[in-house]
């Protein structure tokens, strides 16, 4: 399973929280299916799955949770742990649920930990490892406290350097980054549970590594005539009598600095990037970059 690189989690970090204006620009063959991705597909599978029937979806998991029976108006006396595919991975989920059921609060602590139960076994259910110690890397949900035994919104956060930032969508919503909560969960009468993971999937990567490619905040195309070092490696660009030679000095066409052939001797897919007098055309585009947004990309 893949992780971020320091210097990726550093790049994402960085980009100024935006709220709704933070969306994850995927390339058009891709958006529509992640746009259609509800809360829950996105937080377990990248957005790969929209059917609510698989067994490893929370709607299927979560399908004979409530205290009552919705067809027979019956109560449980236990939880039905028919549809929860790997209910074994979490030893105490039978009396965690008992334990909720009979909550009486606020707070619900106990509620809360078998909401946390419920995280760790959808977590493995989706190929996604939960972590006992601290990581860059949780997995949320947040419910009224009287449907503890549901859901109401699924999220994803990145946690460096002090700093956390989520990454949740809803569905007919662009997958959005610019929030450093939860959505749903601090509304009055909701908890929440998260669980620590050791890696995100994939999808998950490629996501953040899409938002992080694209100009940084505040970047600019250097001047031509700004430096007659490279702002990367501090070597002196080639001369060709009075002239630079175009081979030896470049734009790097995600942050703007002026870099040696050395330094920005590959290309990847920059959206929207920087160039002399403005930008190109909205979108993608494979152009030049230096070796450090290099990295960035295929870290």
């Amino acid at each position: 399973m893949p992780a971020l690189t320091p210097a990726q989690l550093n790049a994402f970090m960085a980009i100024p929280l935006g709220g709704e204006n933070n969306s994850i620009p995927y390339p058009q063959a891709q958006r529509a299916q992640k746009i259609a991705a509800p809360c829950w597909s996105w937080a377990l599978t990248g957005g790969t799955c929209l059917n609510n029937e698989v067994a490893n979806g929370a709607p299927k998991l979560y399908e004979n949770n409530a205290p009552v029976n919705p067809w027979t108006d019956v109560a449980r006396a236990a939880i039905d742990t028919t549809n929860i595919i790997n209910h074994a991975s979490e030893p105490t989920l039978a009396a965690d649920w008992i334990a909720a059921r009979d909550e009486v609060g606020p707070p619900y602590p106990l509620r809360i930990t078998f909401m946390g139960d419920m995280v760790r076994i959808a977590a493995r259910a989706n190929n996604l490892t939960p972590s006992a110690v601290a990581t860059n890397y949780r997995l949320h949900v947040t419910a009224p406290d009287a449907d503890w035994y549901h859901w109401q919104h699924w999220g994803i956060s990145i946690v460096h350097g002090g700093h956390e930032k989520f990454i949740q969508t809803e569905p007919n919503t662009y997958i959005n980054y610019g929030f450093d909560r939860l959505w749903e969960a601090n509304r009055l009468g909701h908890i929440m549970a998260s669980a620590y993971l050791t890696e995100i999937l994939p999808e998950h990567k490629q996501g953040i590594v899409l938002a992080i490619m694209q100009p940084p905040a505040g970047a600019t195309w250097v001047s031509d005539n700004a430096s007659v070092n490279c702002q990367r490696c501090g070597h002196a660009f080639a001369r060709q009598g009075f002239l630079w030679a175009k081979s030896g000095k470049h734009h790097c066409r995600r942050c703007g600095r002026l870099v040696c052939q050395t330094c920005s001797s590959h290309t990847t897919q920059v959206h929207n990037p920087l160039r002399s007098g403005g930008c190109f055309s909205a979108g993608f585009h494979i152009t030049r970059v230096c070796d450090d947004c290099y990295a960035l990309a295929t870290g």
